[in-house]
């Protein structure tokens, strides 16, 4: 039985069909009201108390004043949540459009449209990403200097205020409002000579792009908007932040408040009611707090860890630090600064005390900390005592933002592995105070303990563990939690991942066993002492073509063998091969596999973006066979070779039913060979596609 009623109100049939296609598990009756009225009497009659009740309207096909009306219909006070789809607006700066919202990192084509722009461009940008002047940076490989205020207040006046064509000379304030508007300066007119104007609008002082540090919510951020673009005509917002805004739309259904979503993230809808912990079908920004009387160096490690997909926020005291981190679980991790220069006593109590007063508020938070590196004698031996006293890593000034964030990553595994533990009844409290001994582990299934949490992903959390009987390190893969839930769905996973243990070959990350701890499914896997190959992409950018063929050669020889076995694995991709420090390659998660006949499981469908680049079209149908994963092994090629995937969404099934993708021998400069192979593994035709995993590494060894 369903859980629920899903009702879209929109007069698209399309959005209907994706936000049903998107419910694979059938847990909603979805119903579609092509018309406000035949809402509006839907919801009246159909609405029952005793079930979930979803309402998703479109505002694309109606206005938003009328839709917010249906949620005061009698028989609306039933649902369990409302969302309002937005329409899909273009970033592109030369599109004069209300309020639009952007998550940093910008892309680098937008600041490129920016730019070269030729009206005024208001960024409302949050207070971390503010304080870590990521505006100022984003813009400077294109020459721009973007004016910085720290208030909205009077911009209205300077943006809207016109010259006067009458004088000849301009003073600072009239040449800072033309920098400001793009407006150039007419020969004569005084000024800096042109030789002087930085680049941007011709005549510009500093430009036409405006950062404003705004601490306020959305709707303030639109009736700015909507102010600044009836007194400035052709000006144009944007709200900046650090927060996905899926992970936002989570927090506001948890909350029971409307959520805003975009029409292109429909298909999130109903994964997002499932698994309301957004960790299904978003990614999860982890928060860090950064305290250091250097402000500037701390907006230097803020954009790396921004950049890894962390939320950070910097700030310049301790008292400032008391104030924020004062709620249980806001933040992960407190990266704190400890200056010697500031008292003689300030690094031997200060950073340990203000690390004592936030265990005391949250018993889950940790720490690292950067210290002076001079005098060197004593940076040494406090390096020891913060270690002794809890801290997770102690790093010497000057800090280079990579030190950092391998420190924060680390923090941040501890940290879940601590919880896990102390869920688990592993540990005797959860984290021992700061400054005081740790506390007595014991093990998963009297056999395992858990070292360091390693990995996460669509399945679950992956922990590096101890294995006390054999004596070895193995992987403790612990299954996501939302497959409890349902009975049939985890008998299903427990007969694939038997399945899968008879599986042994030195190219496939082995199953050993399969545990029920307390509830909780684990997986007991081989552990594999290396990077997923999609890291290694992240990082060299692009593989060689001998590069490519070597880890090719034991990946399709592991999928053969899985084939031969009546096994296919549905989702390969780079982040599914493991790379080991050798340099040999093993496929791993063939835990989604399951037998030729059956079905795609639930936890393939629950899949994000990332996936779908990779799946064959026949797949995004529901049916698979041993040329799908032949498919996916072509996509991942041409990614090791060109550095980007071929095909790049949101429409992925048009885009492989007409092959629309650049050519490798153009993308990567390879022989025009590679095209022709390329052709045969990405046809998206299965009949007329490289049958078989064998088939496809002859072709590619004939290039």
């Amino acid at each position: 039985m369903s859980r629920g009623n899903l009702l879209l109100v929109s007069s698209d049939r399309r959005l209907f069909d994706e936000v049903a296609g998107s419910d694979k598990d059938k847990e909603f009756d979805h119903v579609l009201a092509p018309s406000l009225a035949e809402a509006r009497s839907l919801i009246e009659k159909g609405f029952d108390r005793r079930r979930s009740n979803v309402m998703v309207l479109d505002l694309r096909s109606f206005p938003e004043g009328e839709c917010l009306g249906l949620l005061g219909a009698p028989g609306a006070a039933h649902r369990q949540a409302a969302f309002f789809l937005k329409p899909d607006l273009p970033l592109s700066p030369a599109e004069a459009l209300p309020l639009r919202d952007l998550s940093w990192p910008l892309p680098a084509k937008f600041v490129d449209e920016a730019a070269a722009a030729s009206r005024p461009i208001v960024f409302l940008v949050d207070r971390p990403v503010f304080l870590a002047r990521a505006v100022e940076l984003s813009f400077k490989p294109t020459g721009l200097q973007p004016v910085v205020l720290q208030t909205t207040d009077g911009i209205m006046e300077l943006l809207s205020q016109k010259p006067n064509p009458v004088l000849e000379e301009k003073g600072f304030y009239g040449r800072l409002l033309d920098g400001i508007l793009g407006r150039g300066v007419p020969p004569g007119a005084g000024g800096p000579p042109p030789a002087f104007n930085p680049p941007g609008l011709p005549g510009s002082l500093l430009g036409h792009v405006v950062a404003v540090l705004f601490e306020k919510g959305r709707d303030e951020a639109a009736k700015f908007d909507a102010e600044l673009r009836k007194r400035v005509p052709g000006a144009v917002c944007y709200r900046l932040t650090n927060v996905d805004p899926l992970v936002e739309a989570a927090k506001a259904l948890a909350s029971n408040a409307p959520v805003r979503l975009e029409r292109s993230q429909a298909r999130h809808i109903v994964p997002m009611l499932v698994c309301p912990d957004g960790g299904a079908f978003a990614p999860v920004k982890f928060p860090v707090l950064m305290v250091d009387s250097d402000l500037g160096m701390l907006a230097d490690l803020a954009r790396a860890l921004f950049a890894d997909g962390y939320q950070v926020d910097i700030v310049k005291t301790g008292e400032e630090v008391l104030k924020l981190a004062s709620a249980k679980g806001r933040y992960h991790v407190v990266v704190i600064g400890v200056s010697f220069s500031m008292s003689f006593t300030y690094g031997l109590d200060a950073g340990p005390a203000l690390a004592r007063k936030l265990h005391a508020a949250d018993p889950d938070l940790r720490f690292v900390f950067l210290l002076d590196l001079y005098p060197l004698e004593r940076s040494v031996k406090e390096m020891s005592r913060l270690i002794e006293l809890g801290a997770d890593d102690v790093i010497l000034k000057p800090v280079e933002a990579t030190r950092l964030v391998t420190a924060v990553d680390r923090s941040v595994k501890r940290r879940s592995l601590v919880l896990e533990q102390a869920r688990l009844g592993m540990a005797s409290v959860a984290q021992a105070a700061f400054g005081q001994a740790g506390p007595t582990v014991s093990l998963i299934s009297g056999r395992y303990e858990l070292v360091l949490q390693i990995g996460e992903g669509g399945m679950g959390v992956v922990y590096l563990a101890t294995d006390r009987q054999l004596g070895r390190k193995v992987a403790l893969k612990k299954m996501r939690a939302d497959l409890k839930a349902n009975a049939l769905h985890r008998e299903k996973f427990i007969e694939e991942a038997r399945l899968v243990s008879r599986l042994t070959h030195p190219y496939i990350v082995g199953v050993h066993d399969i545990l029920d701890h307390r509830g909780e499914l684990y997986l007991v896997l081989d552990y594999v002492d290396g990077k997923p190959l999609s890291e290694v992409l992240h990082l060299k950018k692009r593989l060689t073509l001998e590069e490519s063929k070597k880890i090719m050669l034991q990946v399709c020889q592991g999928v053969d063998y899985a084939h031969r076995s009546n096994i296919l694995h549905r989702d390969l991709k780079p982040a599914n091969i493991m790379i080991d420090v050798n340099g040999y390659a093993k496929v791993m998660d063939f835990g989604l596999a399951r037998e030729f006949e059956a079905a795609v499981t639930m936890l393939t469908q629950r899949e994000g973006g990332g996936t779908l680049a990779y799946m064959a079209p026949e797949q995004h149908l529901g049916k698979c066979g041993k040329a799908s994963d032949v498919y996916a092994l072509g996509v991942c090629l041409y990614e090791m070779l060109a550095g980007e995937r071929p095909f790049k969404g949101p429409d992925f099934l048009a885009q492989k039913e007409r092959l629309f993708f650049a050519p490798l021998s153009q993308a990567a400069s390879l022989p025009p060979r590679i095209d022709v192979m390329m052709a045969k593994a990405l046809d998206p035709d299965p009949r007329r596609r490289l049958g078989d995993a064998l088939a496809f590494l002859k072709e590619l060894d004939s290039v």
